[in-house]
């Protein structure tokens, strides 16, 4: 897969961008599956916030780092 002219700019302009199609199915869907064994669901989340308190300490309290307890996840960055 070939990253445009348009995409690199874009990288360098905003700090970021999309690159459609660049994670199959299956791998996107396993990482986010693997991501409700860290975080709860919004659903679950909204619904008592209060039993979630670990992640409203402050905006930076959900994040986490690699290398992650899941493959699923690793496979993402790597």
């Amino acid at each position: 897969m070939r990253v445009t002219d348009a995409q690199l700019a874009e990288i360098w302009d905003h700090g970021y961008t999309i690159v459609e199609g660049f994670l199959d199915p299956g791998t996107l869907g396993e990482a986010r599956d693997a991501l409700w064994a860290i975080y709860p669901r919004p659903e679950d989340y909204f619904a008592d916030p209060s039993q979630h308190p670990r992640f409203a300490r402050s905006q930076f309290a959900g994040l986490r780092f690699f290398p992650y307890d899941s493959w699923a996840l690793n496979r993402v960055p790597v």
